[in-house]
C-alpha cells in the first residue's frame, strides 16, 4: 500500500505558514502508509510558533519522504487459524517541548512461531498512532499507562470486528496480545505471571535482540513484556 501522488506536494519549509500545510501533508501521508514518519510529524504539530530549529527538524523529515515517495506498507497471506492481534504499545516521559509525553502504539495481525529460546513474528501493520498525551504525567509509569489504555481501547475495537468477520468463516476467535518494554507496568497485570527470555532476528535493522518480559493472562487476552517500540515493527516495503 502506498501513496498516490500525495508525496509530489510536498516542499521544504521557509517559514510559518508552509510549516503548517506542508507538516499536515507530511502527517497525511505518515498515517497512511508511513508509520516511520509519524512521530516526527505528530511531534512538529506542537509548535504554534516554529522557530529555525523546529523548521530545520521538519523539513528533514519532509526531506525523506520527498525521497522516499514510493515506500509504504507490503501486506502478506496470513493463517488466519493461528493468528494473533499484537498490540505494541509504548509512552516516553516529558520528552516534548512543552515537556508533555508521547504515547503511541502500533497494532499488528500476525502469525508467531515460537520455541523454547526464540520467537518469529510475521504479519500485517493494520492501525498505528503517535501523539501528544493530554492528561498531566507525573511519571514513568503513568505515561506507559496511557499509552497502554489508548492502545488497547483500538485493539478491542479491531478485535471485536475481527472476530464478527471470523465467526462468519468459522475461524476461531483471534486473541489479543498486549506487548510493552515497561517492567514496572507489567508487574502491575493481574494473574499467575512467568519471566521468560526470548530472541528475535526480525526486527527492520536486521539485528538480534534479546527480550526479557513478563507475561500474565487477564480474562480473554494475553499480557507480555517485550522489546523498545523502536524496533518492535517490521516495515516490508
Amino acid at each position: 500500500m502506498k501513496q498516490k501522488k500525495q508525496g509530489e506536494k510536498l516542499n521544504l519549509v521557509t517559514n510559518a505558514e508552509g510549516y503548517r500545510i506542508q507538516r499536515a501533508r507530511g502527517a497525511y501521508i505518515a498515517s497512511v502508509c508511513q508509520p516511520e514518519a509519524c512521530f516526527d510529524l505528530s511531534a512538529a504539530a506542537q509548535h504554534r510558533d516554529p522557530g529555525p530549529e523546529d523548521i530545520a527538524t521538519l523539513n528533514k523529515r519532509l526531506k525523506w519522504q520527498m525521497e522516499n515517495q514510493m515506500r509504504g506498507l507490503k501486506f502478506i497471506q496470513l493463517d488466519l487459524s493461528t493468528a494473533k492481534l499484537f498490540i505494541f504499545v509504548d509512552g516516553s516521559f516529558a520528552n516534548n517541548k512543552d515537556y508533555s509525553s508521547q504515547i503511541g502504539y502500533e497494532i499488528f495481525l500476525a502469525n508467531e512461531e515460537t520455541s523454547s529460546e526464540s520467537f518469529i513474528m510475521s504479519g500485517n501493520l493494520i492501525h498505528w498512532s503517535s501523539t501528544k498525551c493530554r492528561r498531566v504525567t507525573r511519571s514513568v509509569l503513568a505515561s506507559e499507562i496511557y499509552a497502554m489504555m489508548n492502545g488497547v481501547d483500538m485493539g478491542i475495537a479491531i478485535g471485536t470486528t475481527v472476530n464478527m468477520i471470523a465467526s462468519r468463516l468459522s475461524i476461531p476467535d483471534i486473541p489479543i496480545v498486549v506487548c510493552t518494554d515497561s517492567l514496572s507496568l507489567s508487574l502491575r497485570m493481574p494473574g499467575e505471571a512467568r519471566y521468560h527470555q526470548r530472541e528475535t532476528a526480525h526486527d527492520r535493522h536486521h539485528e538480534s535482540v534479546t527480550i526479557t518480559g513478563h507475561e500474565a493472562n487477564l480474562t480473554s487476552h494475553h499480557w507480555s513484556g517485550v522489546t523498545p517500540d523502536e524496533i518492535l515493527y517490521h516495515v516490508v516495503t
